[in-house]
């Protein structure tokens, strides 16, 4: 039971960018699946036997590793599925040309006709 849980959920928190909708029918499936193994155990099986267990073992190592995969992958998809990141380049570089050339503007309005620019001039 435990393996096709782990596997749910890492194709929905690894894929959740991709398809949105994956938790809206993990959510549907899961629903369904309690259903239908309730009735099972009520209708058709035996009582089992409880086991005791201080947690779920070797399980939640797995489900931490692919809750660090899932964000790293989450990340890489948003970051080079969408135009996020080129519109920031774009902006940091048009922010650089335009401050370059407001120093550049300032620098010649400085200069008035008929005077000399020397390094005295300038305006800090």
């Amino acid at each position: 039971e435990y393996l096709e849980m782990v596997i749910q959920y890492g194709f929905v928190t690894i894929f959740v960018a991709a398809f949105p909708l994956a938790p809206l029918l993990a959510l549907v499936n899961n629903l369904l699946e309690m259903r239908l193994d309730s009735f099972k155990f009520v209708a058709q099986l035996r009582r089992p036997i409880g086991f005791k267990s201080k947690d779920i073992g070797i399980w939640s190592d797995i489900l931490a590793a692919v809750g660090k995969i899932a964000v790293v992958c989450n990340a890489y998809i948003i970051a080079f599925s969408s135009d996020f990141l080129p519109m920031m380049l774009f902006a940091m570089d048009f922010r650089e040309k335009n401050a370059k050339e407001e120093e550049h503007a300032v620098g010649v309005r400085e200069l008035q006709p008929g005077s000399s620019f020397t390094g005295d001039d300038r305006v800090l």
